[in-house]
């Protein structure tokens, strides 16, 4: 059996997510904190923006616990050691790769896997995901298809992107 390792706290109460993604990386750490004053306590900063782990990791000094800082767009193992050293609570993928999964395991993260089909929403949930990203959720239909999945698959907890 798989580990299964629960998410933070601040993101499983308050349901929401604040995704940064920029262009440079000037933008990041100031819109993060803004966000936190006004009361988001889960933020996650894709790697593919530039500066994005520094970024983690004034996130993580400044905040320390008083907000979830997640590392999206973890592609590779590499990627999960680079998240886990600069501070990343949790992680999230665009896909499902298990070597990927595996890692953040290992490095006592959890780990939200993307997935598009019930099948590989399945997939992912038995591989031990601590929950499942659907995306992209809009793509794919939205609420009635999480609503679609749910129904067969009410186990699985989803996280609509």
């Amino acid at each position: 059996m798989p580990t299964r390792i629960g998410l933070p706290n601040d993101l499983m109460a308050n349901h929401i997510v604040a995704v940064l993604r920029a262009p440079v990386q000037n933008y990041l750490l100031p819109v993060a904190l803004e966000l936190h004053q006004l009361g988001v306590r889960s933020i996650e900063i894709s790697l593919t923006s530039p500066g994005a782990l520094a970024t983690i990791e004034a996130l993580a000094t400044r905040l320390g616990t008083e907000a979830a800082i997640g590392a999206g767009t973890v592609l590779t193992q590499m990627q999960v050691h680079d998240a886990a050293d600069a501070g990343a609570t949790y992680l999230l993928s665009p896909i499902t790769n298990e070597r990927v999964m595996l890692a953040a395991q290992k490095s006592g993260l959890p780990f939200v896997p993307g997935a598009g089909t019930a099948t590989e929403i399945s997939l992912a949930w038995d591989l031990g995901a601590s929950a499942v990203k659907v995306f992209p959720a809009n793509s794919l239909g939205g609420p009635g298809f999480v609503k679609s999945i749910l129904a067969p698959l009410p186990h699985i907890s989803l996280m609509p992107t």
